[in-house]
């Protein structure tokens, strides 16, 4: 198990992203494993920043947790925002036209296409969100 502790301001986004990269390169993982968990990583390290920080997380933590299974990588991110569930929100609709698309919910539609499980649960004050992505298909 490796962990992070950054700052919740975006400029800590690229070393929360970086931290997993790193780790999946040292693991011998595949660049479409390696996207699909940096992808998910920055959306949802900037939606803690944008929606639950509000841009002022400078006082504010994300922890990034990585443990590696013997089929599976674990990506647990942990905030000190208000308590909220992104999976309870509704996915977008990708057959819907542009026009009658709206602005949000597309960065954790993309999470949820990218990894195999996601979990949420609140706990010691702290959203945890749980990314588990095989490492097979």
């Amino acid at each position: 198990m490796k962990t992070l502790r950054v700052p919740g301001v975006m400029d800590q986004v690229r070393v929360a992203c970086d931290f997993v990269t790193n780790l999946a390169h040292e693991a011998g993982m595949d660049e479409d494993f390696i996207f699909q968990c940096e992808l998910s990583v920055d959306e949802i390290c900037t939606n803690i920043i944008e929606h639950g920080y509000h841009h002022d997380g400078s006082q504010k933590h994300i922890e990034v947790v990585v443990e590696s299974f013997a089929d599976f990588w674990r990506i647990t991110i942990m905030d000190e925002a208000p308590r909220f569930n992104p999976l309870t929100s509704a996915d977008p609709d990708p057959t819907a036209s542009l026009e009658d698309r709206g602005n949000g919910g597309w960065g954790i539609y993309f999470v949820k296409q990218y990894m195999n499980n996601i979990s949420y649960r609140y706990e010691n004050g702290r959203n945890c969100l749980i990314l588990e992505k095989y490492l097979s298909a």
